[in-house]
């Protein structure tokens, strides 16, 4: 039997082939169509997102380089969340308004807002509201948002960077620092240095800080003293220069007090001279002795007019605060009380004074003050009086010689906005009383009623109350000096010369007065081994001297010189006396005084301001005096004939220094070359200085007072950004002190070069840096690279930037260029411009770092369309 076979049919698919072939080939096109989509969609997904990440980045670094102070806060209200808040509809004054930007016909929305930043208790940065920050929060810091949105897949997609800007702080309150110059004799005891010793302390490479003991004592304080690590000396005369003995001085905290930094300088091992003052005259008998050392005083037409600042003390005497750290509205150093609520109170008594024989003009009351309301607060404080410390706060009954009640609102203030600076406002209470005295001014009392649900703030309150006083001036042009000696009444010649002044040359001893015959003249310099000494004696008005030249003296040596007096028939002699300018009665002790004539003898006032120069020169000769923290008022003019000349009084203001430094804005660099003046309360120049190369300054030699006002010279180039008035005021002027820390914060004025990048009529948005170096610079970046034979060439273009940090990027979206640059001058800018080449086989490439420049010369601060065009061969190639 033959097997069956089945033979291949010669038919085609059946119909169930067919369509499940079809079913296959469908789902392979939609798979393959899916993907294709997936793939295109993930291109253009990704396409947006680098664009929206470019577009924040791009506009993130635009809003760093406004520079700190030139950026903006943004509105508490305006803040997010939602970003709606943002929109100009809802925020006109949001300082950046929101941006619509078109990529490929889509819109993408940029907004942009900035916050103060500081650190929490964990040391995390967190960004504040304005609400939040309070007097003498941490205002160092801004952060920057910037969110772009778009639209994409039906839903909004978001991409969100932020920066943060910052900027040095340069403190404006330092510490005290204060102690005493002890000077140890030989046999281990201390001594006080005595004024006259011109002793001085030093910080080491701070100049500000130099000040003179302000006593007999040797006592000396200098404020304003920033933290760091300093080097302390002290240096006078008649002592060595001694190091302190715990150097380095380590100030660690601002507004701190440090006391007992003493120092023990070994005293020179001087010379000495002893001997007898002897006179060969018959004195006449009496037993009445009479010395006068003070003319007859009356008052003159002539006032002196002062202005004393009483400063609060932010408490009272049985009263409570409601304000927050009332304390703080005693100093003038930005820490503030702070009031937030309603009828939150602030009691306060006043420093004290009292002035004799002194008769009181104007009292003011004046405040610093401020809010964080963004247009102020009107009547944001009200002031109640009160005349003794609060202990009639409750009373119904007026005071005697009060003009209202005790519960009338004497006055009310505005706050100003802290966006505007702070402010200081004055009410006059000169007419609370009919007559004042310095009894009422030191019972008075004051209440500050905070009237406002926003925060406000007092950093400084204080009295200034304006006096005058008479001017006793003597009523002969020079009191006289008589002595008569206490004797039993005798023909015999009495030949000691006692009182008779005795002074060695030497620039270091004091004079001495003689007693029983005898004198004795210490701590003379030995350096040179010899020195002159004069004797002055004035009797029944003839005047006597001897000047002795080439006296040999030695270390811890006693040389004994018998001392005989001649009469100085003819020889010329000068009287006079010396006294402070302010209290015109008080006599200045151990001043030197000087006549221009060219004898080297020089004068040193008594005890009672009295002087004698003899032998002096006939002639017209200039005369002055000097001592250490004061300043001569006058330079006299005088004709000196032979025998007996009278001089007119000389009168030496006290005087002190005030010091400071100017420095940058924005990076906190010093600023040398800025004039600083100081005006009066007449506004008349008193004094100038220009900064150091440090930024420091110092004006010297300022007579003593309050109500001085520091100012800043600039030209066009600066602006002062602190304080915002461009002034310091009031500042006080103390007696032998420097009043440290007058500090100023100024910035350069910019303006801005824009401008646009093409290259073959296509713009240029990658690639580019933009520079631009002042006119006056030779060398720039491209001239700076590894091969160069010259050391201070051998760089990198990153070199220029940064000592010329005027540069900037292009824009990528239309090739547009910004620069910010101090006004001025005019700037070359420089476009330089690089790219990979690629050139060899496209599997092995060779790449080549193409990099040109191109110039615009001269371009002047705020000018547009400089631009950069024409082909790439018109660009150099360096």
């Amino acid at each position: 039997m033959n097997p069956i076979i089945r033979r291949k049919s010669n038919k085609g698919f059946t119909y169930i082939e067919t369509m499940i072939v079809s079913v296959l080939i469908a789902f392979v096109l939609m798979g393959s169509i899916n993907l294709i989509t997936r793939v295109y969609r993930g291109i253009t997904m990704n396409q947006l997102k680098t664009y929206s990440s470019n577009l924040a980045s791009e506009n993130l670094e635009l809003l760093k380089n406004l520079g700190f102070n030139s950026l903006n806060v943004t509105p508490d209200s305006c803040l997010p969340d939602p970003l709606s808040k943002l929109e100009n509809s809802n925020c006109p004054s949001n300082p950046y308004p929101v941006e619509t930007v078109f990529f490929n016909t889509k819109p993408f929305k940029v907004y942009k807002y900035v916050q103060y930043a500081n650190e929490d208790a964990d040391g995390n940065l967190i960004p504040r509201t304005l609400a939040e920050l309070g007097a003498g929060s941490d205002m160092n810091t801004k952060q920057i948002f910037v969110v772009v949105t778009y639209e994409a897949e039906n839903m909004t997609k978001t991409t969100r960077v932020t920066g943060l800007l910052t900027y040095k702080e340069v403190p404006l309150a330092g510490s005290t620092v204060s102690g005493r110059i002890y000077k140890q004799m030989p046999d281990g005891s201390l001594v006080n240095p005595g004024l006259g010793s011109n002793a001085t302390v030093y910080f080491t490479g701070f100049p500000g800080y130099t000040t003179t003991i302000s006593d007999d004592d040797g006592r000396y304080s200098v404020s304003g003293v920033m933290p760091g690590s300093y080097v302390l000396y002290a240096s006078g005369l008649g002592f060595n220069t001694t190091y302190y003995a715990s150097n380095p001085l380590i100030v660690t905290k601002a507004g701190s007090t440090i006391t007992g930094v003493d120092f023990i300088c070994p005293a020179i091992e001087g010379a000495e001279i002893g001997g007898h003052v002897y006179i060969n005259i018959t004195m006449v008998a009496s037993n009445t002795p009479t010395i006068t050392l003070t003319p007859q005083i009356v008052p003159t037409d002539t006032p002196i007019v002062g202005t004393r600042i009483l400063n609060a003390t932010g408490s009272m005497s049985g009263k409570t605060s409601t304000w927050s750290n009332p304390d703080n509205i005693q100093l003038n150093d930005g820490q503030a009380a702070t009031g937030s609520n309603t009828n939150q109170l602030l009691y306060t008594e006043f420093q004290d004074e009292n002035i004799a024989n002194s008769v009181i003009t104007a009292v003011r009351l004046k405040a610093r003050i401020a809010s964080f309301a963004l247009l102020g607060i009107s009547n944001g404080i009200r002031i109640h009086l009160t005349n003794d410390s609060g202990t009639h706060w409750a009373d119904t009954a007026v005071p005697n010689g009060w003009t209202g009640t005790i519960s009338t609102i004497y006055a009310s203030w505005n706050y100003p906005s802290v966006f505007s600076g702070w402010v200081t406002r004055e009410t006059n209470i000169t007419n609370l009383y009919t007559t004042w005295d310095w009894t009422k001014v030191n019972n008075l009392g004051a209440c500050f009623r905070h009237n406002s649900t926003s925060a406000g703030y007092m950093d400084y309150a204080y009295l200034e109350v304006d006096y005058r006083m008479q001017t006793p001036t003597p009523t002969v042009p020079a009191p006289t000096f008589t002595y008569t000696a206490t004797i039993v009444p005798t023909d015999t010649p009495i030949p000691c010369a006692d009182g008779a002044i005795v002074k060695s040359m030497d620039g270091l001893s004091v004079p001495t007065v003689s007693a029983a015959c005898n004198y004795l003249i210490q701590n003379i310099d030995p350096t040179y081994g010899f020195t002159s000494i004069s004797a002055t004696f004035y009797y029944g008005g003839k005047s006597y001297y001897k000047y002795l030249t080439g006296v040999p003296i030695a270390v811890s040596t006693r040389t004994y010189v018998d001392i005989w007096l001649e009469e100085s028939t003819g020889v010329p002699t000068i009287n006079g006396f010396v006294y402070d300018a302010i209290n015109r009665t008080l006599p200045i002790v151990n001043a030197s005084v000087y006549l221009s004539d060219p004898i080297d003898v020089t004068a040193t006032t008594s005890g009672g301001g009295m002087y004698t120069i003899m032998p002096a020169d006939t002639g017209v000769w200039q005369l002055w005096a000097s001592s250490p923290g004061y300043k001569i008022e006058n330079i006299h003019t005088i004709n000196v004939s032979a025998g007996i000349n009278n001089a007119p009084n000389l009168y030496l203001y006290p005087v002190g220094n005030v010091s400071g430094w100017v420095t940058d804005e924005i990076t906190g660099d010093p600023v040398s070359g800025i004039t600083v003046q100081l005006y009066n309360s007449a506004n008349t120049l008193i004094g100038s200085s220009y900064t150091d190369v440090d930024g420091s300054y110092i004006i010297k030699e300022v007579p003593a007072g309050s109500n001085y006002k520091l100012s800043l010279s600039l030209t066009s180039t600066y602006e002062c950004t602190y304080p915002a008035s461009g002034y310091i005021y009031p500042v006080s002027i103390i007696k032998s002190a420097t009043t440290a820390n007058q500090n100023f914060r100024i910035k350069l004025v910019y303006g801005t070069i824009e401008g646009q990048i093409q290259i073959d009529g296509i713009n240029i948005t990658e690639g580019v840096l933009i520079m631009a170096y002042p006119s006056s610079v030779t060398y720039y970046a491209h001239n700076y690279n590894l091969t160069a034979s010259q050391d201070y060439l051998q760089g990198y273009t990153g070199r220029m930037k940064y000592f010329y940090p005027s540069y900037g990027v292009v824009a990528q979206r239309d090739a547009v260029f910004k620069i910010s640059v101090p006004l001025n001058q005019t700037y070359n800018i420089y476009a330089y411009y690089s790219y990979i080449s690629y050139t060899g086989k496209a599997d092995n490439p060779t790449k080549t770092l193409k990099k040109y420049y191109k110039r615009l010369s001269s371009i002047s601060p705020g000018t547009t369309n400089n631009n950069f065009s024409g082909p790439l061969s018109s660009w150099t190639e360096y």
